[in-house]
């Protein structure tokens, strides 16, 4: 044991991927393994001011050393705040609203935050999710809450895109 002390700890190299060289300041991201495609999906929110955003999902082959690949880029007109994985084949955007995207970058879901002191449409700043089954490819079994500026919380129900119940914290979050 006194000889085990003595050795410096060499750690493990870890696995360095890319160069993958981004045009734009990442504010969020989110990681997801498909076990179908066997590739690990990592989707970036961009935060450029005065443009047009976006999420780009980027996919990276854990055998061996791969290229970083740009799989697609979901479209946002303000900088999307948070990136979520929901299952293996949903991923959930915030924003000027919540959006609901396919793994393939198709628009399942558009919800906006209405229940506000102001009555209008306004920033989602937080947004979680409790999955029942990881494996779920449905919005079935998935309990959702997003937060606002104004610091109200909606609780969503998935299988049918509504809002059951707005939480008012009191402050902004």
């Amino acid at each position: 044991l006194a000889q085990a002390a003595k050795k410096p700890m060499t750690p493990a190299q870890p696995a360095v991927w890319g160069p993958r060289e981004l045009d734009y300041a990442v504010h969020d991201l989110a990681v997801q393994w498909s076990a179908q495609s066997s590739q690990l999906l990592i989707a970036c929110s961009s935060f450029i001011p005065e443009a047009s955003n976006f999420v780009e999902v980027l996919s990276v082959g854990i055998e061996g050393r791969t290229e970083v690949q740009a799989a697609r880029r979901l479209p946002h007109y303000y900088p999307p705040t948070r990136v979520r994985w929901l299952g293996s084949d949903l991923l959930a955007t915030s924003g000027d609203c919540l959006r609901i995207w396919s793994a393939s970058g198709e628009l399942q879901r558009l919800l906006r935050h209405e229940a506000n002191p102001q009555a209008r449409c306004t920033p989602i700043t937080s947004v979680d999710a409790s999955i029942e089954s990881p494996s779920s490819t449905v919005t079935a079994g998935v309990q959702m809450v997003s937060a606002d500026v104004y610091g109200v919380c909606n609780l969503w129900d998935m299988e049918t895109g509504t809002m059951q119940q707005a939480i008012d914290l009191g402050q902004p979050l």
